[in-house]
């Protein structure tokens, strides 16, 4: 092509370009949103232009035609002889003229008026007899047209059908329009074979609202909090740990840049060891109180971890990891702690917790030297927790006694995890070690007591689910039946932080525990300034998408019974709730690809008036994935079905409001 006339077209090209991107910067975004509803209410459109105008309009007819919307292109000549019988009250016509005196069009304009038809004009001049007598006016503007004379409705035709595009977009959305409906608008063609295929890869689900299955487990507790309380004077934080309804906040490796010295740990709160216990002076509460004060405003429990914190530089030097000296007086200062926060001692509070976990995995290192938990024997720690657990019960029969923190089960999977969990790669000594513990607690000579038992592992979900299997069957087999299982440290990765993955991960975590003999699980940590914490952004004081994952997975523990849900595809993780006649759907995708779904609801429906028909089902969508952050959108059922996609990495929350039940909920547990 010649120089000259390659450049006529990439100016061309350009000059339209430019006018598109213009249109942004003028439009009235009321007015373009009144358009949108009178287009999404109407049961009928029509539109009507001269010349390209024209062609625009008979543009905008198909799609609305496409979206369920009927429409049709009347030109000025039909509108004029009878087709405005098309139209009745209620209705809509569009009339599109750039310079807003096309003299066809004004008998169109008043034939409407006379009816009560709602009129959307599109014209450069808003001054015009077609904008004055509108009910709403959508301006458009354009510099000059791309022929040589500028004098061809080029440019302008380019720009009214990018309106158009806009204007279809935008009532797809207030109308919650499916895929599904535009598949049977569109069978034939490319598209039509492509929907086709689509809807043969869609994973189908089924919610049964009338089925309870059990409830719903506190899998959303965390270790730690945002930051303790004098870090920052921030409370942002705080509260986004309330509006995720965060119930337990564990206490272990509890710190900070100041004050880390001072809280929660035995050495910490009581630092002299041959002070008395039953003197109020002998304790320092100043800085745990505080932090306990927090933790509770915000609505968590504290876990409390009665021992010390990791010392991972232990092989420089070993401070509180010790055994104590005197085991009895250890449990006796364990006493003053509890009196302080459940009972009011000291000044103290009357917090009831429930959780009191004796230390913290003594089973880190067979070898006492390089172990940074425990600088004792096993046989040491057993007979630290026979002492401890038999007084604490004997004082406070009614809170709940336990340990010891496992660091799990990862030779059942002959896996090596100990770079993330800082843990021993003689995996098997974890495994010798609770087997033991098993052995010494439930022997008629020691008998202690173990209301739960904690453990450790920052495997992958399908080995969590194992260990969680295993350690149960391992308990019920001792005898221990009614002793709780608790997983209170795990992480998806800390090498996924900040990323969707991250959230789709921990959000799959908790809905597969939930069909584990897993009590209650704890995320480690919630404490932003640590390398393990994926909820929040410890520089912008922000979250992370994982934050949603804990906030998804609350709609449903609010909500307190699980129902049944039916349909499997590998990688897609699902579960479901519901109360008083509100439901929520949580729904994760790890299969690294984007999955259609279809979603069918039983047991309820909707009320008249939601959604597109009465008695549809309507429900709220929230998105977190790749291209969302908890993003909120409505979507209307097809009589009791949805169909949507989930993109990778996905977590989605689908919320039911408060529907009619069809039937009286039945209890099918087991």
């Amino acid at each position: 092509m010649e120089k000259a006339r390659k450049e006529t077209v990439q100016k061309a090209w350009r000059m339209e370009a430019g006018e598109i991107g213009n249109i942004e910067s003028y439009m009235d975004y009321e007015a373009l949103d009144r358009a949108v509803c009178l287009l999404a209410g109407a049961k009928r459109i029509a539109a009507g232009g001269c010349g390209h105008t024209g062609i625009a309009c008979r543009h905008l007819a198909h799609l609305m035609c496409c979206i369920d919307r009927p429409a049709r292109f009347l030109t000025p000549s039909e509108g004029n002889h009878g087709g405005m019988g098309f139209l009745e009250e209620g209705d809509v016509l569009v009339l599109a003229s750039r310079g807003g005196k096309t003299e066809e069009l004004l008998p169109m304009l008043t034939a409407a008026k006379r009816k009560k038809v709602a009129i959307i004009t599109v014209t450069e001049n808003t001054d015009s007899g077609l904008a004055r007598e509108a009910d709403v006016v959508l301006p458009v503007r354009i510099g000059r047209e791309t022929d040589r004379f500028n004098s061809q409705g080029t440019t302008s035709f380019v720009v009214m059908c990018a309106l158009f595009d806009a204007l279809q977009a935008a009532v797809m959305e207030k109308t919650g329009f499916r895929e599904e409906q535009f598949a049977q608008n569109h069978p034939g063609g490319a598209v039509g074979e492509q929907l086709k295929r689509k809807r043969e890869r869609e994973a189908e689900y089924t919610i049964d609202f009338s089925k309870a299955c059990g409830r719903i487990k506190p899998m959303h507790g965390v270790n730690n909090v945002p930051f303790v309380p004098q870090d920052y004077g921030n409370s942002g934080l705080f509260q986004k740990m309330a509006e995720a309804g965060i119930p337990f906040s564990r206490l272990h490796d509890t710190g900070g840049d100041w004050g880390g010295a001072h809280y929660v740990d035995i050495a910490n709160i009581f630092p002299d060891f041959d002070a008395d216990p039953e003197d109020i002076g002998s304790y320092d509460f100043a800085f745990t109180d505080r932090l306990m004060e927090e933790i509770t405003a915000y609505g968590m429990e504290p876990f409390y971890r009665l021992g010390c914190s990791i010392e991972n530089l232990q092989h420089i030097k070993a401070y509180h990891i010790y055994p104590p000296r005197d085991n009895q007086k250890w449990a006796r200062i364990c006493e003053g702690i509890i009196r302080h926060y459940n009972k009011g001692w000291g000044n103290g509070y009357h917090m009831n917790i429930r959780y009191w976990e004796i230390w913290n995995e003594p089973d880190n290192m067979p070898d006492a030297a390089e172990n940074p938990m425990w600088k004792g024997s096993m046989e040491q720690y057993f007979a630290l927790y026979e002492t401890a657990s038999k007084h604490l019960k004997q004082v406070f029969p009614e809170i709940k006694i336990g340990g010891y923190s496992s660091c799990g089960f990862y030779a059942l999977s002959a896996a090596d995890y100990s770079q993330v969990a800082h843990s021993s790669s003689r995996v098997g000594y974890f495994v010798e070690f609770f087997h033991r513990f098993l052995d010494h607690i439930t022997s008629p000579a020691h008998s202690c007591p173990l209301d739960f038992f904690s453990f450790h592992s920052y495997a992958d979900i399908e080995d969590n689910v194992r260990y969680a299997g295993y350690a149960r069957e391992q308990l019920d087999d001792y005898g221990l039946e009614g002793t709780e299982l608790i997983f209170n440290e795990w992480n998806a990765g800390t090498a996924l932080r900040g990323t969707p993955e991250d959230a789709a991960r921990i959000a799959a975590m908790m809905c597969a525990l939930q069909d584990t003999p897993i009590d209650a699980c704890m995320y480690y940590d919630a404490w932003a300034g640590s390398s393990y914490c994926g909820l929040f952004d410890p520089v912008g004081k922000t979250v992370f998408k994982a934050y949603y994952a804990f906030v998804c997975f609350n709609a449903l523990y609010r909500l307190g019974t699980r129902v049944k849900v039916e349909g499997m595809t590998e990688g897609i993780y699902c579960m479901a709730a519901a109360n008083d006649g509100q439901g929520a759907l949580l729904l994760v995708n790890l299969t690294g690809k984007e999955i259609p779904l279809h979603i069918t609801v039983e047991g309820i429906t909707g009320e008249k008036g939601c959604g597109g028909k009465d008695g549809s089902l309507c429900a709220q969508l929230y998105r977190t994935d790749t291209e969302n952050e908890y993003r909120q959108s409505c979507l209307t059922g097809g009589g009791n079905s949805f169909r949507t996609e989930a993109l990778p990495d996905a977590v989605y929350l689908f919320t039911f409001p408060k529907m009619r039940n069809r039937t009286e909920i039945s209890d099918i547990r087991g």
